[in-house]
Order: structure tokens, then sequence, then C-alpha cells
């Protein structure tokens, strides 16, 4: 599946670092990361290939190797939560 076909809020479940992106753009990725990044970009006037790289750039370089999907979900939220929303 190509990203443009993917929301938001998939993208950034799908890889942590993509979240900086959005961060960069004022674009929420949580709690309104049901929609496109073409949407998103309608509604606030900016241009979606600049997003796409991005994107591209963040996904490209080294990664880290934290497995987030193995983490219990008491603190998968805790950091969640003290990450984004603090």
């Amino acid at each position: 599946m190509e990203i443009k076909d993917k929301t938001i809020g998939g993208i950034v479940a799908e890889d942590f670092r993509t979240a900086a992106v959005f961060k960069k753009y004022g674009i929420d990725f949580c709690c309104k990361g049901n929609r496109s990044i073409e949407e998103v970009c309608a509604v606030k006037k900016k241009n979606p290939e600049d997003i796409y790289a991005d994107l591209e750039k963040v996904t490209q370089s080294a990664t880290q190797n934290i497995d987030f999907k193995a983490w219990d979900l008491d603190l998968l939220s805790d950091y969640i939560e003290k990450t984004h929303h603090r």
C-alpha cells in the first residue's frame, strides 16, 4: 500500500518517526489521524508534496530499534501521553 493511500494515524503507527513531520506542519496525527495527507493539505492549504518529501527523508534515515508493538498497552499509552500530549 502506498503512503498516499494511508491515513495519517496509520503512517505514524507504522513508523513513529513520521510524527515529527506532522508536528512540523501542525497536523494532528492522534485525535484526527483518520484523515489522509491530501485531505489535511486541502484544508490547511499546504503542499502535500512537501510532506511526502519530508516523510521520505525521515523513513530513509537510520532507524531506532524500538519495538513499540511489543510493549504492554499501559506502558505504550503512558509513553504516548507523555510524549505527544504534554
